[in-house]
C-alpha cells in the first residue's frame, strides 16, 4: 500500500514564515522530498516587494522559487489558495515568468533617463489612488532592485546620494 505521501495529487502553495515550525519559509517545508515553494496562482502574479525592505522577500527569491517548483516532475495540480485551481502548473510558470520578464523590460525602457521609483511607479502603473499607491510602489521597488542588483540599471546621481543624508536615488539604464 503506497504511503499517504506518495498518494497527494495536489499541493497546496503557501508563502511566507512557518513559526510554528522554527521559522522555515514555507515554501521550503519538503512534502514526500520535494519542497513546496509555493508561489504559483492561476490568473495573478504574487505582490512583489523589495528585498530591501522585506527579508526574503524580492523578486530574485521569488523567481527562483518558481524554478525549484519546475523541478518537480509531474505535478497533476497547483491549489494557489485564492482561485481556481491551476491545471497547467509549468505553463503558469511559464507565463508568471514572462510576465515578470515583460515588466523588467518595461523598467529598462523607462529608464532611457535617470527615474526616481516613484516616477518609474507612475509610468509602469498610471495614477493610482489609496492603498494602491503603496503596492505600486513596492512592486516597482522590487522590479528595480532586482535589475539594479544585476547591473542592469545604474545609480545616476551618484554625488546626490553621496552629499544627501535621504536621497532620492534616480535609476539609469546601464
Amino acid at each position: 500500500m503506497p504511503s499517504r505521501a506518495t498518494e497527494i495529487g495536489a499541493v497546496v502553495l503557501a508563502g511566507g514564515r512557518a513559526e510554528r515550525l522554527g521559522g522555515v519559509d514555507k515554501g521550503l517545508i519538503v512534502l514526500a522530498g520535494t519542497p513546496l515553494a509555493g508561489h504559483v496562482l492561476a490568473r495573478i502574479t504574487p505582490h512583489q516587494a523589495p528585498e530591501s525592505i522585506t527579508h526574503n522577500m524580492g523578486l530574485g527569491h521569488y523567481l527562483a522559487s518558481l524554478k525549484k517548483i519546475e523541478r518537480v516532475d509531474n505535478i497533476r495540480l497547483g491549489l494557489g489558495g485564492h482561485q481556481d485551481p491551476i491545471e497547467d502548473v509549468y505553463g503558469r510558470i511559464a507565463a508568471i515568468r514572462q510576465s515578470h520578464d515583460d515588466r523588467l523590460q518595461k523598467v529598462l525602457d523607462i529608464c532611457c533617463a535617470p527615474k526616481s521609483i516613484a516616477a518609474i511607479s507612475r509610468e509602469l502603473f498610471g495614477n493610482v489612488e489609496s492603498y494602491h499607491v503603496l503596492l505600486a510602489l513596492e512592486e516597482t521597488g522590487a522590479h528595480v532592485e532586482y535589475l539594479y542588483q544585476r547591473g542592469e540599471l545604474i545609480a545616476a546621481n551618484l554625488d546626490e546620494i553621496a552629499g544627501q543624508r535621504h536621497p532620492i536615488v534616480q535609476y539609469l539604464r546601464a
